[in-house]
């Protein structure tokens, strides 16, 4: 089927079942993977360029742009619109004063203990 201009050709091209680092076996190629994964990144970054991204990105944080494609990926397949509720970037604490009281952090002892109050 054809793609979109937006996928990069090489993405477009991977199979959808396992990565081309991946043997038959499921066994995963180091190496392979690590030339997949540059790739992928060069033709990501490519993408930026020809697409002129650039100023969501800068405008954006990393983790926010993911957190706002999540949200439009949600509306895009019948969700809430939940993007006018969110609240991009972070908060840094300007003091002391505004760090959690000390002992309010669940003192773990192991695994079990932690998938009980987790989970």
């Amino acid at each position: 089927g054809s793609t979109s201009k937006a996928v990069p050709a090489a993405a477009a091209n991977r199979q959808a079942v396992r990565p081309a680092s991946t043997t038959t076996s499921g066994e995963v190629d180091t190496a392979q993977y690590a030339k997949d994964i540059r790739a992928m990144a060069d033709e990501l970054t490519a993408m930026i360029d020809r697409l002129n991204c650039d100023p969501i990105i800068v405008r954006f944080a990393w983790h926010d742009t993911i957190q706002l494609a999540s949200a439009c990926a949600l509306k895009h397949c019948g969700g809430p619109d939940i993007i006018p509720k969110m609240k991009f970037g972070r908060k840094d604490i300007s003091g002391p004063e505004e760090c959690p009281p000390e002992g309010r952090l669940p003192n773990p002892e192991g695994a079990d203990h932690l998938r009980k109050i987790f989970y």
